[in-house]
């Protein structure tokens, strides 16, 4: 089965500009790390979306690693 589609909803796309310019102010390597951890969520998403809880009936999500975001 092919990965899922995956795709930010303008405002998660908003807040993920904020956060990078934010982890941007303190360090290359903050950003990196930062970028890493979003990309290794959404690939996990993207295999297996049915492995992750659900929010509500409706929606699922998985919590970046070190990083204070969820995706939804």
């Amino acid at each position: 089965m092919p990965p899922a589609k995956v795709t930010f909803h303008r405002l998660a796309a908003q807040e993920f500009r904020q956060a990078h310019s934010l982890y941007a102010r303190r360090s290359r390597r903050a950003t990196l790390w930062f970028i890493q951890a979003i990309d290794t969520a959404l690939q996990q998403f993207a295999d297996d979306p049915e492995r992750w809880p659900l929010d509500d009936n409706r929606h699922r999500w998985v919590k970046t690693k070190k990083f204070p975001y969820l995706l939804v």
